[in-house]
């Protein structure tokens, strides 16, 4: 199977969406100066100690802009690879009347709460994870340069919810809920995910555009290249609420 390409109008509201961070954040560096470790602010020029309040939020503010610059990189690459043309961000405009959940949600997130133990001793990116499915979805969002957290608490009709994985897409100002449903063939978990996804369609999320939902069972699972363009196509589903070109 062949992997689609990221849609070029999501690359370029991405690409707009990340400069206009980078702007708005000051350039850091963390320098010695008499034997001490400070955090150096360029234009204008000022030196702040590292365990100072203001040393810890430029700390903070650094680490998301390496964030921001390795997310830039990647989705530039995916730029290269699909479409090898200028970037003509000029081209591309937002609807702004386009409503969908996502920044309410992101920034409420609570991570490490899930109370359900994991069993097997899976990692990805230091993360432990509770399945080699959930390995794969992992690997996918970060090859697509995706933020996202996974297993994240989030809260929808008063309840508290695990989905496994929460991608943030900035740019359109909304989330992507992600769910593996592994077991289809056992009547009591198909019962309890119907619950789960009454409250997602009750909080506009919908399958196809802002909630993907992965289905396996004991012996069938998707595979990475359906996995990849999974999230894609729910992308591009994005695009065309999002975007006018």
């Amino acid at each position: 199977m062949s992997r689609l390409p990221l849609p070029r109008e999501y690359i370029l509201a991405m690409l707009n969406y990340f400069d206009k961070e980078l702007n708005r954040m000051p350039q850091c560096s963390i320098i010695s100066h008499s034997g001490q470790d400070k955090v150096l602010v360029r234009n204008p020029r000022h030196e702040y100690g590292i365990n100072t309040p203001k040393g810890r939020e430029l700390l903070h503010i650094q680490d998301k802009r390496d964030t921001i610059l390795r997310l830039k990189r990647q989705i530039t690459e995916q730029w290269n690879k699909a479409y090898h043309g200028v970037l003509d961000r000029e081209s591309i405009s937002l609807n702004c009347e386009a409503v969908l959940p996502g920044s309410d949600i992101w920034d409420g997130i609570v991570t490490d709460t899930n109370p359900y133990k994991k069993k097997e001793e899976l990692y990805h990116n230091g993360i432990k994870v509770r399945s080699r499915m959930e390995m794969m979805i992992s690997e996918v969002l970060d090859q697509l340069g995706l933020e996202y957290l996974y297993e994240p608490e989030i809260v929808l009709d008063g309840k508290r919810m695990y989905p496994d994985f929460v991608v943030r897409i900035p740019a359109f100002g909304c989330c992507i809920i992600i769910e593996y449903l592994g077991m289809l063939d056992d009547y009591n978990y198909l019962d309890a995910t119907k619950n789960k996804l009454g409250v997602y369609l009750r909080n506009g999320f919908y399958p196809g555009t802002n909630l993907i939902l992965l289905g396996g069972s004991k012996n069938s699972a998707p595979t990475i290249d359906a996995i990849y363009n999974s999230i894609v196509a729910a992308i591009a589903s994005l695009c065309d609420i999002c975007v006018t070109t």
